[in-house]
C-alpha cells in the first residue's frame, strides 16, 4: 500500500539532487559547470557553490577527474603590476560554517589540465571533491562554451602553465 507513494518520494529525491545539487552530509554542490574554449583546448576550469550546512568549517583540499591529466585547485590574483595571475591554492579552499564557498570565473576554480577527447562542450563529466574531513563528493560536469558568459576559458588563449604550476595573463582581464 505504501509502495507507490515511498517510490515517487524517492524518484523526486534523487531527480532533485542530481538535477542542480548534490551533496553528502552536510555539504552540497550547486551547479557545478566547466567551460572549454573549443575542441583543440588542453586546459579548462570547472566552477560551482558548496554550501557548507554544519557548525564546523570545512576545506576543500582537492579534486580528482579522468578527464584530465592533472586537476589543482586555482585562483586568480592582480600582480603589482596589473597583470592577472592564475595561482594554485596551497591549503585549499575554505567553506566556512553555515557558509559556502563560490568557485567562480576570476577567482577560486578547479584547473584541468591535459584534457582529453571527453572533455568537450555539451558533454558532462565526473568531478570527486576532497574535502578535509575526509568527505568525498562526487558530481557531474557540464561542459559550456567558454564564451557563455564570457570568463575563465577565454583567457586560455594568453595564457601559459609553467611547470611550477603557475600562469600568468596577458590580455584584458575576465571578471
Amino acid at each position: 500500500m505504501f509502495k507507490k507513494p515511498l517510490s515517487i518520494i524517492i524518484a523526486l529525491a534523487v531527480y532533485s539532487v542530481s538535477a542542480h545539487a548534490q551533496s553528502a552530509d552536510t555539504l552540497t554542490v550547486h551547479h557545478p559547470y566547466a567551460v572549454s574554449s573549443g575542441a583543440m583546448a588542453m586546459a579548462g576550469a570547472a566552477f560551482m557553490v558548496i554550501h557548507n550546512n554544519s557548525d564546523e568549517d570545512r576545506r576543500l583540499l582537492a579534486a580528482s577527474s579522468d578527464v584530465a591529466a592533472r586537476v589543482e585547485l586555482h585562483t586568480n590574483i592582480e600582480d603589482e603590476n596589473g597583470v592577472m595571475r592564475m595561482m594554485r591554492i596551497e591549503g585549499g579552499i575554505p567553506v566556512v560554517a553555515g557558509g559556502m564557498a563560490e568557485l567562480a570565473r576570476g577567482a577560486d576554480h578547479i584547473m584541468l589540465m591535459g584534457v582529453g577527447s571527453e572533455y568537450e562542450i555539451g558533454t558532462e563529466f565526473p568531478l570527486t571533491l576532497v574535502f578535509d574531513d575526509g568527505t568525498e563528493i562526487l558530481v557531474q560536469v557540464e561542459v559550456m562554451a567558454a564564451n557563455a558568459g564570457g570568463g575563465h576559458g577565454a583567457m586560455e588563449e594568453h595564457m601559459s602553465h609553467g611547470e611550477d604550476g603557475h600562469s600568468e595573463h596577458h590580455g584584458a582581464h575576465d571578471h
